[in-house]
């Protein structure tokens, strides 16, 4: 089953995304800049990343993690729109 763990890179309460996307095989981690725990969810890089994930856009897919690396690029394009 696909998993998709997505914290923000200020998060405090969510523990580290890495570490857990180790203990979960074939998931996805999606690091979401200047972050917390409660801005996350709405932040446009989260929504983007969902989408390309309920898709079939991601890794599990497409057995390349490159579409989460042109999301990255997509979100440095756009860090002012970020960091509203």
């Amino acid at each position: 089953m696909p998993v998709l763990i997505a914290v923000g890179t200020t998060d405090e309460i969510a523990g580290s995304a890495d570490a857990l996307g180790k203990s979960i095989p074939g998931s996805q981690v999606l690091n979401i800049p200047n972050r917390d725990h409660m801005r996350a969810v709405g932040d446009k890089v989260y929504r983007w990343a969902c989408w390309i994930f309920s898709h079939g856009e991601s890794e599990t897919r497409s057995g390349s993690p490159e579409n989460f690396r042109l999301m990255g690029a997509w979100s440095s394009c756009n860090k002012n729109a970020l960091d509203r």
